[in-house]
């Protein structure tokens, strides 16, 4: 199953960027945005929002992996609708 893949700018402006249906297709759709825009990523590290958790923009509506580069403020962020579709999107990690 492919799931959509969305940059999130420092004013939560949300647009898709690529189609994924794994962690390794992720981590490529992630590095060719920030190529693309001669962002240099420091680290990458990412984290599973649940559904209903409050965050700073809110709260979820569904549940998130939230993939942070080292921006700070930017992120980017795959929604899924339970959390057995999550985990198993993670599984894909090799």
């Amino acid at each position: 199953m492919k799931y959509k893949m969305y940059f999130s700018d420092s004013r939560d402006r949300r647009r898709e960027i690529a189609e994924v249906q794994n962690m390794d297709e992720a981590f490529s759709a992630i590095k060719g945005f920030c190529d693309a825009r001669n962002f240099r990523i420091y680290y990458t590290r990412f984290c599973i929002i649940p559904q209903g958790v409050e965050t700073e923009f809110g709260i979820s509506d569904r549940w998130v992996i939230n993939f942070d580069v080292g921006s700070w403020s930017e992120f980017f962020l795959i929604y899924f609708d339970t959390e057995q579709e999550a985990n198993q999107f993670l599984d894909t990690m090799k």
